[in-house]
């Protein structure tokens, strides 16, 4: 997600209405290679998406809480087997409303297209980028629903900081209580309709999405009064690893230094529970990757997002 601070430049989508979407089709039985995973694949699973978790967070940190039953999980996830092994999978689709791909090869894009089929029931395609684009090429050509993208990412560098930042933390920085939820929320509502080009589709959802990640303990920033001058939420954790995004600093105070500081004093805060923090960016961003450079972050990956 793209920092919102001094002069930063927000490429804008187009305003376009999007009917969100929740799942993906059942698994066609036919192909052998493909099926979906239970727990009796759990373990091998988990190894598969703690090899690298910096990439894989999302996912690591749905099936490390929830597990693989899709009743308890929300949805499928499938496993892809190379030809003549049913051992354990080598490549996994996370059918979330998000769907990702992780650890997927030309093979195993193969195979999950074809699974997925012409009807789009998700609303993105989220992940590595080579693995991401390459699914997102084989689908578009099936249907509209998946060819008419409304913004396509590229090239999202991923970002890792393990180390406490590296400039000066505004001391104010720290989580935002539920008594602020109203004043978040107003900040979130602003942060998404930058960076999407649209307010929320469903508000009552959004606030319900806000409440409860602040009732997790997840929401961080400044508050000023009754305003909340600067936010960021902690989107997603497994073990020492946290994905953060949401970064959003209020108008009125940009190009004057402030975002680094309240980043750094926000940062500091996380890295307590969360050793380790990762978010991504749009390439064109290029001033929130020096801002994200000079607090201490290094690239370990790069995403692409295709949105619906």
């Amino acid at each position: 997600m793209a920092a919102r601070g001094p002069n930063f430049v927000v490429r804008q989508a187009p305003r376009r209405a999007v009917t969100p979407s929740s799942a993906v089709r059942p698994a066609d039985p036919s192909n052998g290679r493909v099926r979906t995973l239970g727990i009796a694949e759990l373990t091998d699973t988990l190894d598969l998406v703690h090899r690298d978790i910096a990439v894989t967070l999302p996912v690591a940190a749905a099936i490390g809480s929830r597990g693989l039953d899709p009743i308890v999980l929300g949805h499928e996830v499938w496993g892809w087997f190379p030809p003549g092994s049913t051992s354990r999978p080598v490549a996994l689709l996370d059918c979330a409303p998000a769907i990702m791909p992780v650890s997927a090869g030309p093979a195993a894009l193969d195979d999950f297209a074809s699974r997925l089929g012409p009807v789009r029931r998700c609303g993105s395609i989220v992940g590595p980028s080579e693995a991401a684009i390459g699914l997102w090429e084989r689908l578009r050509d099936t249907s509209p629903a998946w060819g008419n993208v409304r913004s396509l990412r590229p090239c999202q560098p991923l970002l890792l900081l393990d180390r406490d930042p590296a400039v000066i933390a505004d001391p104010r920085g720290g989580v935002v209580s539920a008594r602020h939820l109203q004043a978040y929320l107003r900040s979130a509502e602003a942060m998404y309709e930058e960076e999407l080009g649209v307010p929320p589709t469903q508000p009552g959802g959004y606030r319900s999405h806000v409440a409860r990640l602040m009732d997790k303990g997840h929401t961080f920033g400044i508050v000023d009064g009754d305003e909340v001058v600067f936010k960021t939420d902690v989107t997603v954790t497994s073990r020492q690893f946290c994905q953060i995004g949401g970064v959003w600093l209020t108008p009125r105070l940009r190009g004057h230094g402030f975002s680094e500081t309240a980043l750094a004093g926000v940062l500091t805060v996380i890295r307590r529970r969360w050793p380790n923090v990762t978010l991504y960016v749009n390439d064109y961003n290029q001033p929130a990757l020096a801002l994200y450079r000079r607090l201490g972050f290094r690239q370990v990956g790069e995403y692409a997002s295709i949105l619906y």
